[in-house]
């Protein structure tokens, strides 16, 4: 019960933090790993994936004038 009363507490800060951290992550991971790491995830996971297509738009937008 006491974790419970403590996560309703600071749900909204935990979550965001705990989000970034996940996100630092599986960025950090994919950086190390390089092309083979985006591979292997990418057969096991489409999050990575939909998250690098993402990030890629919005450079792509920011790039064009």
């Amino acid at each position: 019960m006491g974790k419970n009363s403590s996560s309703v507490l600071g749900s909204g800060a935990i979550r965001e933090y705990s989000e970034s951290s996940v996100l630092r992550s599986h960025l950090l991971s994919s950086l190390q790993h390089g092309r083979d790491a985006r591979f292997s995830s990418a057969a096991q996971e489409p999050q990575p994936e939909l998250l690098h297509s993402s990030t890629e738009g919005r450079d792509a937008r920011a790039g064009d004038p």
